[in-house]
């Protein structure tokens, strides 16, 4: 009993210091306010999942109202849409469409300074909100060469014109026009008063770094939308800008002397140690936090992530020189030398520990509430609104049973957040073992764990594709990990759908190396949900909607008539004719697409092969 009132009082104390400075407090009520970049969600989401992970004990309300093509001018779609929920905290994110993709224009920079100024004086009336402003991201023109060099897109406009989209002597020098929105942006917080985050630096300085590693890797998608990458990044930055705290987690234990020596947001009971064997039970004050997996390893190197953000350490010295295995609850998680686990080891890093794979279920349930939120705004309540320029009202009389529907699935969706980011005790064990290459389990108790998952496999038999090019990739409802093997249900969003790889190497589930057959291999939680996908090529790997290098990539639009005919054989084909879904993830799935399904296909004249 004095050991469990001593963990609660060491929770309460970190967390009061933890929560001292930063922007989120315990029963806030957070709004993210912005265009695409936000309503594509991933940085919104991952500040709710660090809020849930690394602060437990708190309850905190998000709400994301991001919106696709959104401007600052647009005062009554936030009259509007302000209606769904009372923040007390704001941040408001645009700039990136207000400047016209052209020039700087004293103009447009006078509409969006006076328009930002409204939108806060909307925010406060409404609820007294404190708001941060967020300048906008950096218009990368390394992902856009293929507009500045005498290619010119055409549009046509509202009223049916025909203009001009990219015109490369104006877009060259949108960056400059990008630049002095944020610098005045940033003059306008400071006068009001308000929390500025300088977005437009910060991410010009990453990728000036990350073109010293790598000169092809991008965090934009095509110059506007960050990509994966792109969103954790801003979601460091706006967290740093927040004064959001890192709270480390650390134990340090003399193996020799058979003692904890010093300890920091976690509680030690049960110390059994020499300087052979170590074996203790450890409750760290917190999760680790959870984050989209990221498309290279090198914005880890370039980010310092996890290290510089999130650290549960185990630190042992005293041991004998050797070799050990760091096992939690009877799972092996790292094999690490005497020296590694004296200077410490970041459990962090490692997607397989109880921790982590309790913090995913976090972030399914973030997945969830986010969906269940977004399906009731944008389909429900603003049912044929496509636009933010459409100021339609909400509906009158919406259905009744799918507005309920949806706000129980987001109650419930809360409620397990809450209910599962409580962090538990684990027994940990070091001992050694006699080389490093000893084989890891898939992940620590393994058993029990595997139980509640199901494995889908996907496969695609190139050779039945007319005129195919590597790579191939699936665009679904789910995130992949593939260096984890875990799948995760993603939130519907604006644009939303990550590309998922499949490989003709042998590994990632597939089951011959180049024998013209593509796989990839996921394990997802049972009764997780649902999942769909359509087959893409490799224009869906660089990006989400185009490619930044057209000169590799050309659309194979035999992939289309592939996925609807794969669709209809199956009977899981969607009302667009081009994604197969509806999968539950109630069992194992084995997915294939071969010679058989082709001849099936040309028999129905599902598929036509020239």
């Amino acid at each position: 009993m004095l050991k469990k009132a001593v963990f609660i009082l060491m929770l309460s104390v970190s967390a009061a210091f933890a929560g001292e400075d930063f922007f989120i407090r315990d029963g806030d009520v957070v709004c993210f306010w912005g265009n695409s970049i936000t309503d594509y969600g991933i940085y919104p989401r991952m500040i709710e999942n660090y809020v849930l992970t690394f602060h437990p004990e708190w309850k905190v309300d998000f709400c994301n109202l991001g919106w696709g093509g959104d401007e600052a001018k647009n005062i009554p779609r936030l009259e509007r849409d302000i209606q769904l929920c009372k923040p007390t905290k704001v941040t408001i994110m645009l700039g990136m469409n207000d400047g016209g993709y052209c020039p700087f224009d004293p103009e447009r920079l006078e509409t969006y300074l006076t328009s930002m100024k409204k939108e806060i004086e909307i925010f406060q009336k409404h609820s007294g909100a404190e708001v941060m402003l967020v300048s906008p991201t950096p218009f990368d023109l390394r992902c856009r060469w293929e507009r500045v060099t005498g290619q010119v897109g055409e549009y046509k406009d509202e009223e049916g014109n025909l203009r001009k989209k990219y015109d490369d002597m104006r877009v060259i020098r949108y960056p400059e026009a990008l630049n002095r929105f944020s610098h005045e942006l940033q003059k306008l917080a400071l006068s009001l008063g308000l929390k500025f985050v300088d977005l437009n630096f910060e991410m010009e300085q990453v990728l000036d770094e990350i073109d010293g590693y790598d000169k092809d890797f991008r965090i934009t998608a095509e110059g506007v939308h960050p990509n994966v990458d792109g969103q954790f990044q801003m979601g460091l930055c706006i967290l740093d800008g927040m004064q959001g705290f890192r709270r480390t987690v650390e134990t340090v234990i003399d193996a020799a002397a058979g003692k904890v020596v010093s300890e920091q947001e976690a509680a030690t009971t049960g110390l059994k140690a020499t300087s052979r064997k170590v074996s203790f039970t450890r409750r760290a004050a917190r999760l680790p936090l959870p984050v989209y997996p990221s498309t290279r390893g090198l914005i880890q190197r370039v980010l310092h992530y996890p290290c510089a953000w999130d650290r549960d350490i185990i630190k042992v010295t005293g041991l004998d020189t050797g070799w050990y295995g760091i096992s939690i609850d009877g799972g092996l998680i790292e094999v690490a030398s005497a020296a590694q686990l004296g200077q410490g080891v970041n459990l962090s890093r490692y997607p397989n520990t109880p921790q982590m794979i309790q913090a995913y279920r976090v972030f399914e349930e973030t997945e969830k509430r986010n969906a269940a939120f977004w399906t009731k705004w944008r389909r429900v309540l603003l049912d044929g609104v496509y636009s933010p320029r459409d100021f339609t009202p909400f509906v009158v009389n919406p259905p009744a049973e799918a507005v309920h529907g949806l706000e129980q699935a987001e109650r419930a969706a809360f409620e397990a957040q809450h209910r599962l980011n409580k962090p538990a005790a684990h027994r940990y064990e070091i001992s050694p073992v006699e080389h490093p290459a000893v084989a890891r389990a898939p992940v620590p108790g393994a058993g029990e764990f595997l139980e509640n998952m199901v494995s889908v496999r996907i496969s695609v038999d190139s050779r039945t594709i007319p005129s195919f090019e590597p790579p191939l990739c699936i665009r679904g409802n789910f995130a992949y990990a593939p260096q984890y093997s875990w799948g995760l249900i993603a939130s519907k969003s604006y644009y939303g759908e990550i590309p998922v790889r499949l490989y003709d190497d042998g590994t990632h589930g597939d089951k011959l190396a180049r024998d013209g057959v593509y796989s990839v291999g996921m394990f997802f939680r049972k009764g997780a949900g649902e999942i769909n996908f359509m087959v893409r090529d490799g224009v869906y790997l660089t990006n989400y909607w185009n490619s930044i290098y057209p000169e590799k990539f050309t659309h194979n639009p035999n992939l289309t008539a592939l996925s609807a005919a794969w669709g209809e054989l199956l009977g899981k084909l969607d009302e667009d004719r081009e994604r197969i879904g509806g999968f539950p993830l109630d069992r194992d799935l084995d997915l294939v697409w071969d010679k058989t399904m082709l001849d099936k296909a040309l028999e129905k004249k599902l598929i036509y092969q020239p």
